[in-house]
């Protein structure tokens, strides 16, 4: 026979009651149901870990304060776990707020639909012309009608604003010459919106990346450095579905860290090679590369601040 007993600190368990830490135990019981045991652990070394790139960052701690303010009591839905998911979570609120009579998805469709045409061409700020040109060529919208550009026109008039976009100069004169004057209220918006539809369509917009030189040009461009980052490992593998053999050279810090949140949990790559990564100092991403059966014939040649690597088991 064997007796389980537990023995409590007076104090620290009446800390323990007047907390409420009992609650947050529950909270994950019913969240994970069986799978409690086996998955808790995962789960909260990915939320923490999650919470720990959003402290600091104001835009990210904003759309987290959006989504606690929209929870209902009792909700039990999990929080987002990687930045696109936060940011998209926040976005559809977003839209869902400014809606009325629309419907919320057709929002969404129509500002990743500008957002999109607006990071293959580079650009920050758009125009009324830039938008009318995107909706035109996207064809119907998510509802399946053509009515996008209707919509944009429709909550200007209505609300003279667009959900998470600025409007920088858009008078009647303006408005009529297609001169209207956009931005979306913070470019990682537009970003995100972005690495959404690279998932969704599985890169095909980014077809470069099955090329060698191609896929340099984008590694190596620092308007899509935000976009690869906020993907992060959901892009990540997409990404290496199209291209599962990764040979990266000479990136500066701001192309080592958006490679690195592609790398992060990336069970689809398959070859990895770094040369020349003399910024590089330490890449933990490597050891959650389970698919990983390869690291290169040059493996880190000129990797000069890199220390030690840390190989995921059975490489």
């Amino acid at each position: 026979m064997t007796i389980r007993a537990q023995v409590h600190h007076q104090h620290i368990l009446a800390y323990n009651d007047d907390e409420h830490a009992h609650d947050h135990y529950n909270f994950f019981r019913s969240l994970l149901s069986s799978g409690y045991d086996q998955e808790l652990d995962a789960m909260l070394e990915k939320t923490v870990r999650f919470f720990e790139q959003i402290q600091g960052v104001p835009v990210l701690l904003s759309m987290l304060v959006l989504l606690f303010k929209h929870r209902t009591a009792g909700e039990t839905t999990p929080l987002p776990s990687d930045s696109l998911e936060l940011y998209m979570t926040a976005i559809k609120l977003s839209a869902g707020g400014a809606a009325g009579a629309e419907p919320p998805e057709a929002i969404v469709w129509m500002l990743q639909t500008v957002a999109v045409a607006n990071m293959g061409a580079e650009r920050r700020e758009f125009t009324s012309a830039h938008v009318a040109e995107a909706l035109a060529a996207s064809g119907s919208g998510a509802d399946g009608r053509n009515g996008d550009l209707e919509l944009w026109d429709r909550l200007l008039q209505r609300n003279s604003a667009i959900p998470l976009v600025k409007v920088l100069e858009n008078d009647a004169i303006a408005s009529l010459q297609g001169q209207g004057v956009f931005q979306f209220k913070h470019l990682s918006f537009q970003e995100a919106l972005f690495a959404q539809h690279l998932v969704e369509t599985n890169a095909n917009s980014l077809e470069v990346w099955a090329d060698d030189e191609r896929y340099k040009e984008v590694v190596s461009n620092p308007f899509y450095h935000q976009s690869l980052n906020i993907g992060g490992s959901r892009l990540g593998m997409v990404l290496a579905s199209r291209r599962p053999k990764w040979v990266l050279e000479a990136m500066d810090a701001s192309a080592s860290a958006a490679v690195r949140s592609l790398l992060r949990d990336n069970g689809a790559v398959t070859s990895l090679e770094l040369k020349k990564c003399e910024e590089l100092k330490e890449l933990p991403e490597l050891k959650g590369m389970t698919g990983l059966t390869s690291i290169g014939g040059s493996a880190f040649r000129g990797c000069s601040s890199l220390s030690a690597i840390e190989l995921p088991a059975g490489l």
